[in-house]
């Protein structure tokens, strides 16, 4: 992969396009008002939370989003008093069509005394799915795989079915529709450290997971998990990964995710925390990441034009120290913006809308630890604190 700058931090050269800031405007005693002009190009972001901290859910993780068919942008994600406890159940919140923040979040499923987590919500444009696993032992490894499904926009769910009973695999990253009609869930083994695939026929009635034999699985030296994959061109197919070798890994398939490439290093740093890759409506590739090898901080975006090869332009929407930004998830909506979730020091998530332009101008939103102000891009402008985000999603034809 191709960089346009690189910058040494620690023993890693973190290889891409180093984000920019701006000046903000001077206040009349010569202070930082918080307010950064620059020329208007149409750009626009905004960064709110979900929900806020709540005492009740103390611990919140692993966020995932998707559009309903019939245009509301919802939100899943796990909470509880640990990590693991009895009490995690899954959490949804909604930005409906027309409104300008999120509902107050509600228990979308929970196993009674058991441990629910690592949600993946998707749509194939009629039916919501709501992949998802129960600890049913003493910790992931011994959690099944589960699956939920909504036809009406998420407001009522089925009852759960296994897509697999054994314990071991694990589900936590978004699954894509290939061109073949396939669609594509990335898995791996939590105790092995390895990423596989299942593939669901075109109508999602039946699965198999690829590579068959477990041990052709993708490892790097020290395990490599939650694969996020994105189709370049039809049939190849990449995957980015979370690893414990300090870099972002990637492998490639030729043949709708059957067989996989021996891993590669990116010169692209990681915390062994989750990235989350996403393939534009225009081709381009947007990847979410945590750059550093010693920190869950900052949180990242990069904008490759060349299917990977290059990351040209890059932009932090958090980046303080102390605070970790981890677990981004990313999904394009029909109206042709992208959003990202991602957990805020684990006691809440936060959305962040944004267009392509945005990651080119890449003016930086700054973090507001421990507040929770909600900040926004537009017209040239960034305030770091206004009253609701301009961004409503647009409503979908039934």
């Amino acid at each position: 992969m191709k960089v346009r700058q690189s910058l040494l931090y620690g023993a890693l050269a973190v290889a891409v396009a180093v984000p920019s800031y701006v000046a903000g405007d001077r206040d009349a005693a010569g202070g930082d008002s918080g307010t950064v002009r620059v020329q208007p190009t149409g750009a626009y972001a905004c960064r709110q939370d979900v929900a806020p901290p709540d005492p009740d859910v103390p611990k919140v993780h692993a966020a995932t989003i998707a559009q309903a068919p019939q245009g509301d942008l919802l939100t899943v994600y796990y909470g509880g008093a640990t990590e693991g406890a009895p009490d995690q159940a899954l959490y949804m919140s909604r930005l409906a069509a027309g409104e300008h923040t999120w509902s107050e979040p509600e228990v979308v499923f929970d196993e009674p005394g058991k441990a629910d987590g690592n949600p993946v919500l998707w749509s194939d444009g009629k039916r919501l799915y709501l992949f998802f696993v129960t600890i049913e032992g003493h910790g992931w490894e011994q959690a099944p795989i589960r699956l939920i499904t909504s036809d009406d926009g998420g407001h009522a769910w089925s009852e759960p079915v296994t897509i697999r009973k054994e314990w071991g695999w694990m589900v936590g990253t978004n699954p894509i529709r290939m061109s073949n009609g396939e669609v594509l869930l990335p898995i791996y083994d939590e105790g092995g450290s390895r990423s596989g695939f299942y593939v669901f026929s075109e109508d999602m009635s039946s699965w198999q997971a690829y590579p068959e034999n477990t041990e052709d699985w993708i490892r790097t030296p020290r395990g490599s998990i939650q694969a996020s994959v994105v189709e370049v061109e039809p049939g190849r197919l990449v995957a980015y990964m979370r690893t414990g070798d300090a870099a972002i890994y990637t492998s490639q398939s030729t043949d709708f995710g059957r067989t996989w490439s021996e891993p590669v290093a990116e010169p692209i740093g990681n915390p062994n925390s989750r990235v989350a890759a996403l393939k534009l409506d225009t081709g381009k590739l947007v990847l979410a990441y945590n750059p550093w090898v010693e920190h869950r901080s900052p949180m990242r975006l990069s904008l490759s034009p060349d299917k990977g090869r290059t990351w040209e332009h890059s932009v932090d929407v958090e980046a303080q120290s102390g605070p970790q930004f981890t677990y981004p998830m990313l999904t394009q909506s029909a109206d042709g913006f992208i959003h990202m979730v991602y957990s805020y020091n684990r006691n809440n998530i936060r959305h962040v809308v944004f267009n392509e332009q945005y990651l080119r101008d890449a003016v930086g939103l700054l973090s507001n630890y421990p507040e929770h102000t909600i900040t926004e891009f537009k017209n040239g402008v960034r305030r770091n604190v206004v009253r609701q985000c301009h961004y409503t999603p647009a409503k979908q034809p039934r």
